[in-house]
């Protein structure tokens, strides 16, 4: 009988966390959860010389009882040049 992990759809998850699924031999991603603010789901931490920083993806729907599939990125900010070079300089 396989091993099979549900996870949740995370924006950049940490070394430990990718680690952890290596014990499954499938991996699923629940894509049918309502949306829940301030979680790992759109932000991420990295390390750098000035300490830890947080990188958040921006979002144009507001979450409330939103769907994970019913959300989407907010492209009009700048943030994906700013990541960049967050994690370059990392």
């Amino acid at each position: 009988m396989k091993k099979v992990a549900r996870i949740e759809l995370q924006f950049l998850p940490c070394l430990e966390y990718f680690c952890a699924l290596l014990s499954f031999d499938v991996v699923e991603l629940e894509y049918h959860e309502h949306y829940i603010k301030q979680t790992y789901r759109n932000r991420c931490y990295i390390n750098t010389s000035q300490g830890i920083q947080m990188l958040i993806v921006p979002l144009r729907e507001k979450h409330g009882k939103t769907s994970v599939q019913e959300i989407r990125i907010d492209y009009q900010q700048k943030w994906q040049n700013n990541h960049w070079r967050s994690i370059v300089s990392a």
